[in-house]
């Protein structure tokens, strides 16, 4: 017995110090240091004014900054150094950083501590925008900001990305579904090409005849092998987050911003003329319930009566009635109120475009296929609903519901197909074997539009405006790419060289465009549209981060010029 207790005695040691130095692992892996990236410089350094404030951008520069968060206490360490270029002139001078600050409502304010050994000319605060999911801050940009001769430099990093998503499990399709399936040597009409190999056809389906091929060639339509279709060349990646930087000058730096000059007129008309052009947010397509004035009006004229009753009975000696209906009075008010509640509960909530294009997720998304039955006819038409990708942000909503207002004036009885926008949630849209159908389609800021076609059988999916050229209508097509560009929320339009270089041949036509352009619509229109081979099924347009979407990254701007000469 004493033997076996010796035994065990030994071996009990052994199994947990086998297991203590993976469990520590474990626990100190959330409190190890994470490096951090800048997201994007100007290539030299630049004082721009914004909101009253001169903010430096470009001119500074990091060594060796890292963050680390502690899941255990909810905290950040932000250390290393940093090097900024005086607006006096000079070399580069270094500022030693150590912050430290705690997760509060998805973001940590990052100050320095008590006592720090800090240069009193300069103030130096940061702040941390989480982008997890979970509510933690694994994953985050920070803003660090530098206050120092009236002039506050502005850098932004970001944690490096956490591994990518796996794909979800394959789900197993319904027997039924064995039924619609085409035998191998079946022909697929372009009608029943929506993404799923077959479907059967429904009663609104406009099938193609045998002429219909002749008179107008292939009309392949865009299907399940064909939609991995992003190439972009440039990277989606580069481009800053939107973060509250006015604001958080203002709160961390405790800088006041200037007072701005009265502005002349001139630059008071040039402001009324872009404000002109500005969609206001309030238009987005998101409804509304209208109060109900005239039962408000009619009760307001019941009132009056009963006070001038009351009046006319004063000289009678019954004061307590007089009292009784005074107190009935707030609780005839009080249902009125009600109606008032009601319409301020459905105010327009800012959808949430968080993190790049091709690795971000979407919060609070507009269901367009709800918002185009119920403003039926919306002009387009979402031609994949059992996919559920058509969720937006509120800005796309806003330039599909004018897509669909120009398609109604300027090609009448034309519906324009719309293909994937994003999930619900947003993230990646896999197809049935598990493979990305998109590089991007994320966050609620990409969609897939159908292009213009004499031919109205084109409209019921996505077809080859390159091998459907003869039918494809190119300069209502440029109409309507200049009239979404004219609103600034476009970002940039993807489309097939062929077409854009079609489509710079209908600007010089017309005289809109030459090769010292530098500026106005169709300059800007041109400069937006970016050529991709992936894209002659569609146009893939991509809406701008919004000022209220402030985990979004934006990307950086086109080269400024036409790519037409």
């Amino acid at each position: 017995m004493k033997d076996f207790l010796v035994r065990t005695l030994i071996i009990i040691p052994l199994l947990s110090g086998g297991c203590a130095p993976e469990a520590r692992r474990n626990a100190t892996k959330a409190s190890e240091p994470v490096e951090v990236e800048t997201t994007y410089e100007p290539p030299r350094p630049t004082i721009v004014k914004e909101e009253g404030y001169k903010i430096a951008r470009g001119a500074t520069k990091l060594k060796d900054i890292q963050a680390k968060f502690d899941e255990e206490t909810r905290s950040m360490r932000l250390s290393g150094a940093i090097e900024y270029l005086p607006a006096q002139g000079g070399a580069y001078r270094n500022i030693k950083v150590d912050l430290v600050g705690l997760l509060k409502d998805g973001f940590i304010v990052l100050k320095p501590e008590p006592g720090s050994d800090i240069d009193e000319k300069v103030t130096v605060a940061a702040k941390a925008t989480c982008l997890s999911e979970e509510g933690t801050c694994s994953s985050s940009f920070i803003d660090i900001y530098l206050y120092t001769d009236g002039i506050v430099y502005h850098h932004q990093v970001e944690t490096k990305k956490p591994k990518k998503e796996a794909p979800p499990e394959k789900e197993k399709k319904p027997e039924v579904k064995k039924e619609n399936s085409p035998k191998k040597d079946q022909e697929v009409t372009p009608a029943t090409q929506t993404g799923e190999r077959m479907r059967r056809p429904e009663k609104d389906d406009i099938i193609l005849q045998e002429d219909d091929y002749d008179r107008y060639g292939d009309q392949s339509a865009e299907d399940d092998g064909e939609e991995e279709h992003e190439d972009h060349e440039e990277s989606e990646e580069d481009g800053q987050y939107v973060g509250t930087v006015s604001e958080d000058i203002e709160k961390i730096l405790k800088v006041k911003p200037e007072l701005e000059r009265p502005q002349t007129k001139e630059e008071r008309d040039e402001r009324a003329e872009k404000n002109k052009e500005e969609p206001e947010i309030e238009n987005v397509p998101v409804p509304l319930p209208r109060p109900k004035n005239p039962e408000k009006n009619e009760d307001s004229k019941k009132v009056d009566p009963k006070k001038e009753d009351s009046k006319k009975e004063e000289p009678k000696k019954e004061e307590p009635k007089k009292t009784e209906p005074k107190k009935e009075e707030p609780k005839k008010e009080e249902p009125k109120k009600e109606p008032a509640e009601t319409v301020e509960k459905p105010k327009m909530v800012a959808t949430q475009s968080i993190g790049a294009v091709n690795s971000g997720r979407l919060e609070n998304a507009v269901n367009i296929l709800n918002w185009q039955k119920e403003h039926a006819p919306a002009g387009f038409n979402v031609i994949r609903p059992f996919r559920k990708t058509h969720f937006a942000t509120n800005e796309m909503a806003y330039i599909l519901r004018i897509i669909g207002k120009t398609t109604l004036n300027t090609v009448p009885s034309y519906v324009v197909p719309v293909g994937d926008i994003s999930l619900e949630k947003g993230g990646t849209i896999y197809n049935d074997q598990g493979k990305a159908r998109h590089k991007s389609h994320k966050t609620g800021r990409d969609a897939d539009v159908g292009y213009y076609y004499e031919n109205k059988t084109l409209m019921t999916n996505l077809f080859s405006a390159v091998k459907n050229k003869k039918s494809w209508m190119p300069e209502q097509q440029w109409a309507l790419f200049k009239t979404i560009v004219r609103t600034q929320y476009i970002d940039r339009i993807f489309v097939h060289p062929a077409l854009k270089r079609e489509l710079c041949d209908v600007a010089i036509k017309k005289g809109e465009i030459d090769k010292n352009a530098k500026s106005g619509v169709a300059f800007e229109t041109l400069r937006r549209l970016i050529p991709d081979s992936g894209h002659d099924t569609h146009f893939h347009v991509r809406v701008k981060c919004s000022k209220a979407q402030y985990a979004c990254k934006q990307m950086v701007d086109p080269e400024a010029k036409t790519g037409c000469f």
